[in-house]
Order: structure tokens, then C-alpha cells, then sequence
């Protein structure tokens, strides 16, 4: 009877063990299911989610004032100012020169020189509407509600033209102080004929009276060669003085 009893115990114990194991397998299939499936699904959303992620950087990226000065400036060497005759203007882009008061240096977008004067453009890649005056030290942009103030554009390049007339010695109403707007800009309040948002190349070829003598329009050409030859070093002096200021 003895024996019986262990053997009735063991087979319920058996039983037992079979049901547990059935279990642990059943657990153990749903897991590696489960892994699966998510393996699966990442597998799958892996490359859309590093898409989303490279997407939303580079917008960014893009988005940042360094980037957008340097889209907008482009746009006008390659494209606005392109359409003036090179036998006449000469163009010079991204120029870095002493400034007039001796404190470091300053980066100036554009120089057109020509018989009829000597054209300094100040891009700004903008949207929205845009307001200020001639006089006032600020502007003001909006855009989706949002307000942002900015330097006066006509102020900034003031300095540009005063560091230019300087480094040519030629006199300071040969110099014509532009702000050319690229983008989606709109401007909501009246400013100045030389603030626009289009028709810059227009603009300049309305001068249409000779106000440089010949061996002045060589002498400006040669300071504005002479600055872009120098200016790998110039540069590298002025971006390390920005970062120094800015906390950049």
C-alpha cells in the first residue's frame, strides 16, 4: 500500500510538473512572440524615426541666424546682383575690413562698384512684416505673433560705408548705404527708397550719372582685391572676436 501511495503521489506530482511545464513554455512562446513583434515594429519605424530626428535637426540647423545670413547673402551674389553687367559693375562679396573707429574689424555682404557710385548692401534673410524707421535704433519683426527686435539695418551698414570710405579714402557721399530684405519679408512701415525687398539690380542701374573718375573705380577695385586676398586671416581674427563677445 506503501508503494501505491508513493506511486498515486507520483503521478499527480508528475502531472503536475506537466502542467508547469506547459506553462513555462506557453510563457516562454509568448515572450519570444513578443520580442518578435517588437522587433518588427522597430525594425520597421527605425528608419522613419531617424528620418523624423535628421529632419528636424537640419530645420534647425537651418533656422539659425549664422545659416539664414549666409542663405540670404547667396541669394543675392547669385542671384540679384548676377543680372548687373560685369563689364561695368564689379561685384565683391563677404568682405572683412578694419573698422573706421580702430575696434577690430567688420564683415560687410556686399560692394558693387561702379562709375556711378560704390553700392553697400546689407542682406537680411527675413519673414513677416517688418517695422522701423530711418531713425530709430531698433526694428521690429512679427511673425506668427511673435516679436523679435533687431539693429537698425541702415545703422549697421553706416558703419560698413564709413570702414569702406576709410579704407579707399575716397569721400563719403560716393558710398550708397542699401538693405536688401530676401525671404517672405514684408515691409508694414514707409522707410527709405534704399530698404527693399526686390528689384536690387533695378535699383542700382538707376544711377545713371558718372560720379568716379576711372582711376578712383581701379583704386577701390584694388583695396577690395587686396581685402579679399587678405581676407583668410582677417576672417578667422573677426569670427574668434564674435564668439568672444557673443559667449558663442
Amino acid at each position: 500500500m506503501k508503494v501505491i501511495v508513493l506511486v498515486s503521489g507520483g503521478m499527480d506530482s508528475v502531472a503536475a510538473l506537466y502542467h508547469a511545464a506547459d506553462q513555462h513554455e506557453v510563457v516562454q512562446q509568448l515572450t519570444g512572440a513578443m520580442f518578435q513583434t517588437a522587433g518588427t515594429i522597430l525594425e520597421t519605424v527605425w528608419p522613419v524615426l531617424l528620418l523624423v530626428i535628421g529632419v528636424s535637426l537640419l530645420g534647425r540647423f537651418l533656422r539659425s541666424a549664422k545659416v539664414k545670413g549666409r542663405v540670404g547673402e547667396a541669394i543675392v551674389s547669385l542671384g540679384a546682383l548676377k543680372r548687373l553687367d560685369s563689364k561695368v559693375y564689379r561685384i565683391f562679396n563677404d568682405i572683412v575690413l578694419p573698422r573706421p573707429d580702430g575696434k577690430g574689424t567688420t564683415q560687410i555682404d556686399h560692394v558693387v562698384v561702379s562709375p556711378f557710385g560704390i553700392f553697400v548692401v546689407e542682406t537680411k534673410n527675413y519673414a513677416g512684416w517688418i517695422f522701423g524707421d530711418e531713425d530709430s535704433r531698433h526694428w521690429t519683426q512679427v511673425i506668427y505673433g511673435k516679436k523679435s527686435r533687431f539693429q537698425n539695418p541702415l545703422h549697421q551698414n553706416a558703419l560698413h560705408v564709413n570702414a569702406l570710405a576709410k579704407a579707399t579714402g575716397l569721400p563719403r557721399h560716393l558710398f550708397h548705404n542699401l538693405v536688401y530684405f530676401v525671404g517672405e519679408a514684408t515691409l508694414k512701415t514707409p522707410l527709405p527708397p534704399q530698404v527693399m525687398t526686390g528689384g536690387l539690380a533695378s535699383h542700382i542701374r538707376s544711377y545713371r550719372m558718372e560720379a568716379i573718375a576711372p582711376k578712383d573705380v581701379s583704386w577701390a577695385v584694388a583695396i577690395l582685391e587686396a581685402a579679399a586676398l587678405a581676407e583668410p586671416a582677417q576672417r578667422r581674427a573677426h569670427q574668434s572676436r564674435f564668439r568672444v563677445a557673443t559667449g558663442s
